[in-house]
């Protein structure tokens, strides 16, 4: 559990693809299609006609959208085109093969312009997250992974973030 204004929140961190397996698991043989480009949807009665970019149509009950930030089911769904928000964000998990030693919580930081955290998945790997509104000279630091890293350690190194976080 974790402490926030409204009260406390149940906060977990499952990997994508260990999520995406376990529902995999529980629906028959064949019934989720990766890596499949949606370009329009089609109402029949009452299932979807999905026709895909390799020309191929599916004819489905259930659609489930996982197609990115510009998403022909979201469209279709009618939702708003994503905009930018003025934040930029960097997250990744760290592996531990011995082990990270910390407390199975969530754990945040707020900076001057920044918010960081952490949640460990499991024994031997956390999940990380540093948010920030960059300003002019700070966007290019999004052009190299090598920026970003120094950008983010500057961040950290110069806040009150405790010294076993930034290791991660």
């Amino acid at each position: 559990m974790t402490q926030a204004r409204s009260g406390e929140h149940d906060v977990r961190c499952v990997r994508r693809s260990i999520l995406l397996e376990n529902l995999e698991n529980e629906l028959p043989l064949g019934t989720i299609r990766y890596s499949s480009k949606v370009v329009a949807i089609e109402e029949d009665g009452y299932f979807k006609l999905l026709h895909l970019a390799d020309g191929s149509t599916l004819k489905t009950k259930v659609l489930i959208g996982c197609d990115g930030v510009n998403s022909v089911v979201a469209k279709w769904l009618g939702l708003q085109k994503p905009r930018f928000t003025g934040r930029s964000a960097s997250r990744g998990f760290a592996e531990f093969p011995n082990g990270h030693g910390f407390k199975p919580e969530f754990v945040q930081y707020f900076g001057n312009g920044f918010r960081t955290g952490l949640l460990p998945c499991n024994e031997k790997t956390v999940y990380w997250f540093f948010t920030w509104t960059p300003s002019e000279q700070e966007k290019e630091v999004e052009e190299s992974p090598i920026k970003m890293k120094q950008y983010i350690l500057s961040k950290l190194k110069h806040s009150k973030v405790s010294e076993e976080y930034i290791h991660v």
